[in-house]
């Protein structure tokens, strides 16, 4: 008591009984649990957000990786989803392989690493849709997934009943459908010329695999008779497209043939895509409204029923 007395540790209460006086910083402590509430989930504000439905916070993942593994160490996570574990991982100086069964979120892992490492980490993408035939392959919302992800646009909130819209265009916000479907016909342009009318919008555009004659011949008199514009671009013309903008000078992305005729991207093309080139010059991510990303229990459910 004496010693404790010098140090000042030794408080005395009213009736004269001493306390020992102890601080959080001289305690060994209590060795962490398997039940943790010290972390918050992501709030909606939060920066790291990106508006997937199942994103764990990074403080989290930071604790798991740090505490399984050394720098250098390989990490893996099988069930990725927006890529938090391999963004940690990356950050922590860890070798990773991340895993996910949605080419959504693949997408979305890789843009992730390319703006939080300011474009010093690409990804090597292993799995993903190169052709034609491997888009035909998606589950639908999938394949509307990364056709809005392929031209920077703005996925619609709603993802059933949205009058025909399924995403806006970057910048612009013209309204964009997808469709994958061959032979798409008159019905659908007039439908989707409908659809614009009820925005501010005199442009739009529709891509699917094909288109027959009668779309385009509605396209023109639409044009002409109404003055709203409808761009039909196929799938083929997309990825072309996407080749030539952003990868000019090395190896093409997609495996397509050219259609016949095919000079280069249009007017059209390059007004749909002007953001490619921006996003690969590493735009900031944006964190969309929740509801706009697929949950895991719909990209579950689509894997199931097929």
């Amino acid at each position: 008591m004496e010693k404790y007395e010098r140090k000042g540790q030794i408080k005395y209460t009213r009736t004269g009984t001493p306390t020992l006086l102890q601080y959080a910083d001289e305690m060994p402590g209590v060795p962490l649990q398997n039940i943790w509430t010290d972390i918050p989930p992501v709030n909606p504000q939060a920066r790291e957000r990106v508006g997937y439905p199942t994103q764990k916070p990074e403080s989290l993942l930071e604790r798991i990786v740090t505490a399984s593994s050394n720098a250098g160490d390989i990490v893996l996570d099988p069930f990725c989803g927006c890529g938090t574990t391999i963004a940690v991982a990356e950050r922590l100086k860890r070798q990773w392989v991340g895993i996910d069964i949605s080419p959504t979120a693949v997408n979305l892992m890789r843009r992730r690493l390319l703006e939080a490492t300011n474009g010093a980490v690409d990804a090597k993408l292993i799995g993903m849709p190169t052709s034609e035939v491997d888009l035909k392959r998606l589950k639908h919302f999938e394949f509307q997934n990364w056709v809005l992800q392929q031209i920077v646009a703005t996925p619609s909130a709603r993802k059933t009943h949205d009058m025909g819209i399924d995403g806006l265009s970057f910048m612009y916000h013209e309204p964009v459908q997808v469709k994958q479907s061959e032979k798409v016909d008159r019905p659908v342009v007039d439908k989707f010329f409908t659809a614009i009318k009820r925005t501010d919008k005199d442009t739009g555009y529709v891509i699917a695999f094909s288109f027959t004659r009668g779309a385009r011949n509605e396209v023109a008199r639409l044009q002409r008779e109404e003055g709203i514009k409808i761009v039909l671009i196929t799938v083929a013309e997309l990825l072309l497209a996407s080749d030539a903008i952003t990868r000019p000078d090395r190896e093409p992305t997609f495996d397509v043939a050219k259609p016949s005729g095919w000079r280069g991207p249009s007017r059209d093309h390059k007004r749909l895509l002007q953001a490619l080139k921006e996003r690969a010059g590493l735009p900031p991510i944006q964190a969309p409204p929740a509801n706009t990303m697929p949950s895991g229990k719909a990209l579950v459910d689509s894997v199931r029923d097929s």
